[in-house]
């Protein structure tokens, strides 16, 4: 059996083509997201700053894809040469590292909406529903560092 899951291990190299897939998405849109919103400073154009947010938030999203992609190769298949800031030490520091990127987008979809604000109700809704989201991952994150009570 332990030759059979030394080998299925080599399955994860799907999962991992993926992130690189998405990291390059994210980058080529965060790129074209990011002359967009420079075009939009020059011309004065309503919610550039919003455009600009995102397109940051897509460079993010594609560094998070890579670091993850990163950390799932280490586990399964082996060291990468890398710097140190791009490793992480096993599953629950790539939880971490995807929680905080999930966090980060809820609250960018947040500021999106708020500068719109079309409706104040829709908002304080979106508000609520947005802090308990990140307010579960938090105490996911909490909880998760501590050894689990017996």
């Amino acid at each position: 059996m332990a030759a059979v899951l030394a080998r299925v291990r080599w399955i994860v190299l799907l999962g991992i083509a993926g992130l690189v897939l998405v990291s390059i998405v994210a980058s080529v849109s965060g790129l074209i997201g990011l002359f967009e919103a420079a075009r939009g400073l020059f011309t004065h154009e309503h919610g550039t700053e919003v455009q600009l947010v995102h397109a940051i938030d897509l460079f993010l999203v594609s560094a998070t894809a890579f670091i993850l992609d990163v950390g799932l190769y280490e586990i399964f298949i082996g060291p990468v040469d890398v710097p140190a800031g791009l490793r992480s030490n096993g599953f629950d520091a790539l939880k971490a590292r995807l929680i905080s990127l999930l966090v980060l987008i809820v609250g960018i979809d947040f500021v999106e909406n708020f500068v719109e604000w079309s409706d104040g109700r829709r908002t304080l809704e979106y508000a609520v529903a947005a802090a308990l989201f990140v307010g579960s991952f938090v105490v996911f994150l909490r909880w998760a560092k501590e050894p689990h009570p017996k």
